[in-house]
């Protein structure tokens, strides 16, 4: 197939696969990550050559199917994709690659396991692969900070009808807090507070960019978050 028809084959399947969902992880979040894939790549092609930057696309586009905080279990994404990818008639090496960035994606990937383990890392099967996680990761982070970051974090909070911040206080800033994949995993399902979520996640995630042009965007998106926040309490305060 062309890169063009099977971008909107798997397009397709996505879309599909997406319905339904909140409106923090829906198709449109995938389409935003997808836009800043291409975005990304297309600003260093040292990353990425020009040939292969659709290749980030189609990882951005199946990123997020049959994920755990849609009650599948880890691991069940890499192996929907892999049969998408087959259907579609990807090549096997850019296959092995386009899961391998789906492997490495999101933020519990970088947080450390309950009982101690650091967080599993695969060797890549490519520096292509290398590039098109460090593309992905960038672009799923970006799409979780800035004006649309916090526009999804209270979307989510709704949905799994938490209060917009613990009237009882304090805040969780997240300072010092030694979260672990399993507490994170667990969290993302129960009760909390939307608010503490800058705390315990959005504020890291500057951090976590992997590329030139993601760490760019980050510090504007994350300082926008920062004056965001500040303004909540001081209104929730009384003091604007």
């Amino acid at each position: 197939m062309e890169a063009s028809t099977t971008l909107a084959a798997v397009a397709s399947v996505a879309r599909r696969m997406h319905e339904g969902h909140d409106a923090a992880h829906d198709f449109a979040h995938v389409e935003r990550v997808r836009r800043l894939a291409a975005s990304l790549a297309g600003e260093d092609e040292n990353l990425l050559p020009r040939a292969d930057a659709w290749l980030a696309e189609v990882a951005a586009l199946l990123h997020d199917i049959k994920d755990y905080k849609q009650g599948y279990a880890d691991g069940d994404t890499e192996i929907e994709a892999r049969s998408i990818l087959k259907e579609v008639g990807v090549e096997a090496q850019a296959t092995e690659d386009i899961l391998y960035a789906i492997s490495e994606c999101g933020f519990k990937k970088s947080l450390p396991h309950s009982d101690g383990r650091p967080p599993a890392h695969a060797r890549p099967p490519s520096e292509r692969a290398s590039a098109l996680r460090d593309i992905l990761n960038d672009a799923d982070l970006l799409d979780a900070i800035g004006a649309i970051g916090v526009a999804r974090c209270f979307a989510f909070g709704g949905k799994r009808d938490r209060l917009l911040y613990n009237p009882d206080g304090p805040d969780n800033d997240g300072d010092g807090e030694a979260l672990t994949q399993e507490a994170y995993a667990q969290r993302s399902q129960g009760q909390s507070y939307s608010l503490d979520h800058f705390g315990e996640k959005l504020f890291k995630l500057k951090a976590l960019m992997r590329t030139k042009a993601g760490a760019a965007r980050a510090t504007q998106r994350h300082d926008f978050m920062v004056a965001f926040v500040q303004q909540f309490k001081a209104e929730r305060e009384g003091r604007a």
